[in-house]
């Protein structure tokens, strides 16, 4: 007798996929992952925003620098006063003199530290020209620095030589504004220079 063996076939489905486990594991990659970028990217934004800020004050600095020696250079005596924040400069009278003009053609200017706005200002004096000179076209106060920028302190030192240009040491201290940045990000700078007036 012939036996028929009939074999069954089996479907075997193969269900792929990832586990609770591992998903939780992925999930924790990603999030340090993810938190290690985001610090560095803080880190630099931080960075290249402080950056911005040294460079403004380096460019404000130097701004403010130049204008006052400028003034100083065209002046043929200058004096330091109340304790060294103001500078009193006797300028030429001579069409030729730059910083006569600007001036309004007075013959005398006073750059001073006004600490209620932690500024400096420029001022050219009406008492000067009463000895027959053409009056002072103007006489307001002009600020020197930009807004967000305060200045911490201005100090003149003259030298004064009798038979020589007198030597004028500016130095001061600025920084950006405190209410504009985060303190962090906050950065001062100083600078100081000598400048001999003209000395006629």
């Amino acid at each position: 007798m012939k036996k028929n063996f009939q074999l069954s076939t089996f479907n075997f489905q193969l269900n792929t996929g990832f586990t609770l486990v591992e998903i939780l594991i992925s999930i924790g990659i990603v999030s340090i992952i993810a938190g290690i970028g985001i610090s560095i990217f803080v880190a630099l934004n931080a960075t290249y925003d402080k950056a911005a800020v040294v460079t403004n004050l380096t460019h404000e600095g130097g701004r403010v620098m130049e204008v006052i020696s400028r003034a100083v250079r065209s002046a043929s005596d200058a004096q330091s006063l109340s304790g060294g924040s103001t500078l009193q400069l006797t300028i030429p009278r001579e069409d030729n003199n730059l910083e006569y003009a600007n001036n309004g053609q007075c013959s005398q200017v006073e750059i001073f530290y006004h600490s209620p706005t932690l500024s400096v200002r420029k001022q050219s004096l009406i008492a000067s020209c009463e000895d027959g000179s053409p009056p002072c076209l103007t006489t307001a106060p002009c600020v020197l620095t930009s807004d967000g920028i305060d200045v911490l302190d201005l100090v003149f030192t003259v030298t004064d030589n009798v038979n020589a240009p007198d030597a004028v040491v500016i130095d001061f201290n600025i920084r950006q504004d405190a209410s504009l940045s985060d303190p962090q990000q906050q950065a001062s700078q100083q600078f100081q220079k000598t400048v001999l007036t003209r000395g006629y």
